[in-house]
């Protein structure tokens, strides 16, 4: 992936609020509404985002260490996120957070790479790349993509465990079943973690 591009990638993160949901029922979340009530609500208090959060301090703090974020998506989007994140935890050491899980739907379709047909977590976690939504502009993979911090599962409850962070980075289609998984197991997550939505599209 290209410098300007990855650049553009962090832009649109450091814009992205923090959207507080009541139904996670999760201590240290500040929402403000599921996606069942914000399609309820007028523009006006949908809009009343709660502070913003950049990569820089989302990812970084001089307090603690070993803290983990859980991305919820595996799209090109999410995985660019979970890149830069887990490329921060490796590389800086004011990172707070030294874990990354790339959460993946079970029941994923198969992708072929190297001519070979993989799920999508195995190649992840054994080829270090996306082979299907990680991709240069030249329609080439990004190679050895995802450091050593990047873990993909498909098992939520592994994921959640002691999570600091849940980072939403799915379509908004997909929203309702995830927000039922996630009230299967959000009592895994610690009990300060944060929920940070970059959610693609509108909820009303």
């Amino acid at each position: 992936m290209g410098a300007a591009k990855m650049q553009l990638l962090v832009a649109v993160v450091a814009i992205a609020g923090i959207w507080s949901a009541s139904a996670f029922n999760i201590p240290g979340m500040a929402l403000r509404g599921t996606p069942q009530t914000l399609r309820s609500m007028p523009r006006r208090a949908v809009a009343q985002k709660g502070p913003t959060l950049s990569p820089a301090n989302l990812f970084m703090g001089a307090e603690g260490e070993g803290k983990t974020a859980v991305f919820i998506g595996y799209g090109s989007f999410s995985s660019a996120m979970a890149l830069v994140a887990g490329q921060n935890a490796l590389d800086n050491p004011e990172c707070e957070f030294s874990k990354v899980w790339i959460y993946v739907r079970p029941g994923a379709k198969k992708i072929i790479f190297e001519e070979d047909e993989w799920d999508m977590v195995t190649v992840i976690n054994e080829k270090r790349v996306n082979a299907k939504y990680l991709i240069n502009g030249d329609g080439t993979i990004v190679p050895h993509a995802f450091p050593t911090t990047v873990t993909a599962t498909s098992d939520l409850s592994e994921a959640t465990k002691d999570a600091d962070a849940i980072v939403w980075a799915t379509p908004h289609s997909f929203i309702d079943p995830l927000i039922e998984q996630f009230n299967e197991v959000k009592d895994h997550c610690s009990k300060d973690c944060i929920s940070v939505s970059l959610v693609k599209g509108g909820v009303w």
